[in-house]
């Protein structure tokens, strides 16, 4: 399949590859997308953080008709593969065709969410195609928690009818979505000078994925694996001090690598640990994580380590944090609520842990966030909420998802499939502004999300475009 830059909406999302928008850092995307509007003549809105918003008028013979929103996110989740350097706030993506779907090179694709803005783009600057009244909304910052989109008062959006471009697949649409919390941990640590033989583990190529979307698939979360791994030591009296403690790329993201440091006057004792828990590791995870790596190695390292009472605090509160699925919704069979561990990082007076929490019910929320602080306070530990966003609950009724469906069934000699998703999504900032919108999610077909090893199905990219601009002549 070839990556056909004659087709507009392709040529737009290869020319917003050339701009690096890693979430906060959307600065050049969204003044792309200003100028855009300016040199087609379209009305626009742009507030200080950089969400955007284009008018364009109804095709001739449909200006009255009421507006629907079109709406996607300027910013994607920078990760890169082990050994790849890319610097996210200067270089651009690596773009290859691999069969049919489209990659970067050893990077994130930003296929989440660069296909919405492809389409807005080509839709708005196409004055053949017959629409309704558009209301294209480009927000920022979304993939750390919607905070863009929280920014948004009622009075900055006009539509009630709402197309979310963020959700759902080639023939199936979101129902509703699941309210976060992104937030952080402190631990305060004290460090002393020590001795011995400096070893490194490293703990890679776990599958990793969406904490929204993957949370479910059981697979390893290699921080709090090396937290299981440092408590185990300390039940078999292997003396050792921990120097160095990282992992994870972000909190949305189960984490596909952790490393730490440790230090031991006795290594024997240490690696004979290791080989145990190697295989214990192998055992439990083999089967949902068959590419990863555990090793064991001597490693040059600063010999200032934790000392012992803030090592306990550390090591004691990472297993008790709460991860994974944590309640189902039998009705939907999807995760009601789940948590994750997304990053560790330790520094000289600290350990920060990023985490998110999801949950379809506020309640769920609550009680997540109180078993992470109970566990904080019983390691003199801070827990601040950086982040938190509602969520969208399913309505029955929806005539832009009846519309949907009969295309469906024209194109595709089916129903439509109506489903509710874990993830967060900014769906849930729009029914919150407006609770009377009538609400669909719909999508791209996009493999392995939030990792480097993204896929954007460049068959069902060409099919969703025309399908989207049918929906909006049938409206």
């Amino acid at each position: 399949m070839k990556f056909d830059l004659s087709k507009r909406y392709c040529w737009y999302f290869n020319e917003l590859s050339k701009i690096p928008r890693p979430s906060r850092h959307e600065a050049a995307a969204a003044a792309y997308v200003k100028e855009f509007a300016e040199s087609h003549h379209l009305e626009c809105w742009q507030d200080e953080w950089g969400n955007t918003i284009i008018y364009k008028a109804g095709s001739k013979g449909r200006e009255q008709e009421e507006m629907v929103m079109l709406q996607g996110h300027l910013d994607m989740v920078p990760a890169c593969a082990p050994g790849v350097r890319h610097d996210w706030e200067k270089d651009p993506l690596s773009l290859k065709v691999v069969g049919d779907d489209l990659m970067a090179d050893g990077t994130t694709l930003g296929a989440d969410d660069g296909v919405a803005i492809a389409y807005m783009l080509a839709i708005l600057e196409d004055d053949s195609l017959s629409h309704p009244p558009l209301e294209c909304v480009f927000t920022v910052m979304e993939e750390i928690g919607l905070e863009g989109a929280l920014h948004l008062k009622p009075e900055n959006i006009r539509s009630r009818r709402v197309i979310s471009l963020d959700g759902g697949s080639e023939t199936s649409t979101m129902c509703c979505a699941a309210g976060g919390i992104k937030g952080a941990i402190s631990v305060p640590v004290h460090r002393a000078a020590c001795s011995g033989f400096a070893m490194k583990v490293s703990f890679s190529g776990c599958l990793g994925g969406h904490s929204g979307i993957e949370i479910d698939q059981e697979h390893a979360n290699p921080i709090l694996l090396l937290a299981r791994f440092l408590s185990e030591l300390e039940e078999q009296k292997v003396p050792f001090r921990l120097l160095n403690w990282n992992g994870g790329a972000a909190d949305n993201s189960i984490p596909q690598y952790s490393e730490l440091q440790l230090v031991s006057e006795q290594p024997e004792p240490l690696l004979s640990a290791f080989r145990k828990f190697h295989a214990e590791v192998f055992t439990e995870f083999g089967p949902t994580d068959p590419g990863m790596n555990l090793t064991m190695e001597p490693c040059e390292a600063s010999l200032s380590a934790l000392d012992e009472e803030s090592e306990k605090r550390l090591i004691a509160l990472m297993n008790l944090l709460p991860n994974g699925v944590a309640q189902r919704n039998l009705t939907l069979n999807i995760p009601a609520t789940s948590d994750n561990v997304g990053t560790m990082e330790l520094k000289e007076s600290e350990a920060v842990i990023l985490f998110r929490i999801r949950s379809l019910y506020e309640s769920g929320l609550d009680d997540e966030l109180r078993k992470i602080r109970i566990a904080a306070k019983l390691s003199q530990a801070d827990v601040e909420v950086l982040i938190r966003y509602p969520g969208w609950n399913y309505h029955p009724e929806s005539a832009l998802r009846d519309a949907l469906n009969a295309l469906i069934q024209k194109h595709y000699g089916k129903d439509l499939v109506i489903e509710g998703t874990h993830g967060g999504n900014e769906t849930g900032i729009w029914s919150g502004l407006h609770p009377d919108s009538d609400i669909i999610s719909i999508g791209s077909v996009e493999e392995k999300i939030h990792t480097p090893e993204e896929r954007l199905d460049l068959n069902a990219f060409d099919r969703m475009y025309h399908l989207l601009i049918e929906l909006l002549e049938v409206l």
